[in-house]
């Protein structure tokens, strides 16, 4: 049998295995092993470590390997690294239980999750009639009208970044036609949407990278259908991406895909939101998700400096965003940024360079 696992109190084990004379007395050479004990689990992580060139003599005899007493909460060391990037809790039986990241699932926590990652950026630079700050939310749709996972982004009209996530499918796969909705919002107000299919959804992972257009500065906004073919007072939306598309957006208790369905059963404040569905909530400028009960007070001190505007986040408390006048920049709008003037021999043109700020005009 190959004995290739160090084991904590010195010596070689073999890895997988139930037999006494050759397993690690710690037991640590059964950590990630298959339920099947004839199965090398992670034989080829052991192939990119050292755990042969240690077992076999040739391991640098200058490093000391020492035993590491576990801290008192681990009763049992054993357990240390059993539920891959999740974290256990010993039953009264002293049996460990797994609580693992959405992205991971097992009883070990050691399976990835099937999801779509997101690469979104957005276009709106010529869209001067909307927010500094507007607030994205990505939905994974069933049949577009099931919710089967969400996020959202917060997009900045001074950073201009790329936001990245991901949306992860349902444990068991449903028989339906996927597609991911992006709906953007000012102050709760619903502005535009875009919808893409998602087309290989029997890919473990989906990769979707979009640059999501707003509409030109003719089309006012929130960009709503000429004819409303939605019920119980909810508004139809024009998808930006695929004019011939249209959406439904549902008041309050209103939910499928002409918001012919009621569920009032909600965990959303009624004053400081709208929700989408259920527990899906869309608070107010000010207020903390999830559900808009509390107030982001963050703003009231004033934390920005030399006239920038305070934006709170709506996904954490204190959290938030100054906007910063043409001049200053960081984040609390309190360092001056570099200032130029060109002129020509005339004087007839003009450019000014705001550190990533270019205005020209001629006169």
């Amino acid at each position: 049998m190959d004995l290739t696992f160090p084991c904590i109190q010195g010596g070689c084990g073999a890895r997988c295995t139930n037999d006494l004379q050759t397993r690690c007395k710690e037991l640590e050479s059964s950590l990630w092993c298959s339920k099947n004990r004839g199965v090398n689990y992670r034989k080829y992580k052991m192939s990119l470590s050292k755990y042969h060139s240690f077992c076999s003599g040739s391991f640098n005899n200058n490093i000391v390997i020492k035993n590491i007493e576990p801290p008192v909460m681990i009763k049992n060391p054993v357990y240390s690294g059993y539920c891959n990037r999740g974290f256990y809790l010993l039953l009264s039986n002293d049996q460990p239980v797994c609580f693992c990241p959405p992205s991971y699932y097992g009883d070990q926590c050691q399976f990835n999750s099937r999801r779509i990652t997101l690469r979104i950026k957005l276009n709106r630079r010529h869209r001067t009639d909307v927010s500094a700050i507007v607030y994205i939310l990505a939905l994974l749709l069933c049949n577009n009208t099931i919710i089967i996972d969400h996020t959202h982004f917060i997009d900045s009209i001074q950073d201009s970044l790329k936001h990245e996530s991901y949306l992860l499918y349902s444990r068991m796969k449903l028989n339906c036609i996927y597609t991911v909705q992006f709906e953007a919002f000012n102050n709760y107000k619903l502005l535009t949407v875009w919808k893409y299919n998602v087309s290989f959804d029997f890919l473990p992972s989906f990769r979707l990278a979009k640059i999501l257009h707003f509409p030109n500065i003719d089309i006012r906004l929130p960009y709503v259908c000429s004819i409303n073919t939605c019920r119980n007072n909810g508004t139809c939306y024009i998808i930006n991406n695929n004019k011939i598309l249209t959406f439904c957006y549902c008041t309050n208790g209103w939910y499928g895909q002409f918001c012919e369905q009621w569920d009032n059963d909600s965990y959303c404040s009624l004053e400081n939101s709208i929700y989408r569905f259920k527990s899906l909530c869309i608070c107010k400028e000010g207020y903390v998700s999830p559900n808009c009960y509390l107030k982001n007070t963050i703003c009231e001190s004033f934390p920005c400096l030399n006239n920038g505007t305070c934006y709170s986040y709506p996904n954490e408390n204190n959290s938030y965003k100054c906007i910063c006048p043409i001049g200053y920049d960081d984040a609390r709008c309190q360092n001056q940024v570099p200032f130029l003037n060109i002129y020509t021999q005339s004087n007839t043109t003009y450019i000014g360079f705001f550190g990533k700020y270019i205005n020209s005009s001629l006169q």
